[in-house]
């Protein structure tokens, strides 16, 4: 009995190490796909290039793919780019309503490179102002 106990416990032992050592690897897997996300993503801040101020809740999309975010009220975005990025970069497409829709495309070297948010600046369409405080 004393013998099968001590082999029960090795086989215990053996297998929450196994169990350890998967965890510990799918960790290292995730902290690199956090970094390789990181280093794709792109901050953004969208204005009114009539005023300079922000623009909330303006759609912003990475052409060719299914994401999209929406501006916060300070008309800041973060969205990652890294399924659609090639070399020549990704092309961004923000809309809003009162606003002509605008095109960007964003090289890799200017993914949060600088840890500044890059500003994009927002045509009002004519004759409709930016829709902020025209009544």
């Amino acid at each position: 009995m004393l013998q099968k106990n001590k082999m029960l416990y090795g086989l215990l032992i053996l297998f929450v190490g196994f169990a350890m050592s998967i965890n510990t690897a799918t960790a290292q897997v995730t902290g690199e796909d956090m970094q390789q996300q990181s280093q794709n993503a792109i901050q953004g801040k969208v204005v009114d290039a009539s005023n300079g101020q922000p623009v909330a809740d303006a759609t912003v999309k990475v052409q060719g793919s299914d994401q999209e975010v929406t501006t916060d009220e300070n008309g800041m975005f973060t969205i990652n780019a890294m399924s659609a990025q090639g070399q020549s970069g990704v092309t961004l497409v923000i809309t809003k309503d009162g606003y002509q829709e605008m095109s960007k495309t964003v090289q890799p070297q200017q993914m949060s490179q600088s840890g500044e948010p890059m500003t994009f600046e927002l045509e009002p369409q004519q004759g409709s102002g930016s829709g902020q405080g025209d009544y």
